[in-house]
């Protein structure tokens, strides 16, 4: 997306190459940072880089630095590493598509978020054909109502708590706080 070099960035940080203030790069993007993934780590480096207290440090650091902090991670079912992170992290916004993600597990990701008491900041769904949607797309928020509702893209605003449309897989995450 943002068309940084990748010779150095986070692993080159963790495995202690350079410091991660020399190699953060500006985007285009006003007031947006990223740090990338970097290299893979050397074959006779030790596992475990993402769950070692220099990662902490690291994520300590940036948020003293830094506003907000993303971090993005491979999804949550493909590797150990997005559940190590998120262990670290303030929260999680889960990012789902629909007809790739498959309800069931989903609903199991749900289950594991919620016994490990992660705190779910919000959903985003991407990859939505209007064309595929047999009603129009709302997009859910529960989170936090607010007495201005949220607008998606084509203008229609945003019931709190409310999905409308043949998104039934998405619904699994509503009042998830409250089971």
């Amino acid at each position: 997306v943002w068309n940084l070099p990748n010779l150095q960035g986070l692993t080159s940080v963790l495995v202690g190459d350079v410091n991660w203030r020399q190699i953060i790069q500006p985007t285009a993007q006003e007031n947006l940072a990223v740090l990338t993934a970097g290299p893979l780590p050397p074959s006779d480096y030790p596992p475990g880089l993402l769950e070692s207290k220099r990662m902490f440090q690291l994520l300590q650091e940036l948020c003293s630095e830094y506003d907000l902090v993303v971090v993005d991670t491979p999804p949550l079912t493909a590797a150990a590493d997005a559940s190590v992170i998120t262990a670290m992290c303030d929260g999680l916004v889960l990012v789902v598509r629909p007809n790739v993600v498959n309800k069931r597990v989903l609903a199991k990701v749900r289950d594991s978020l919620m016994q490990n008491r992660v705190n779910l900041l919000g959903q985003v769904v991407n990859g939505v054909v209007a064309e595929n949607e047999g009603y129009t797309y709302y997009l859910y928020y529960n989170r936090y109502p607010s007495e201005n509702p949220k607008v998606v893209s084509n203008g229609t605003p945003v019931r709190n708590g409310v999905s409308n449309g043949s998104n039934s897989w998405f619904k699994l995450f509503s009042n998830s706080r409250d089971k």
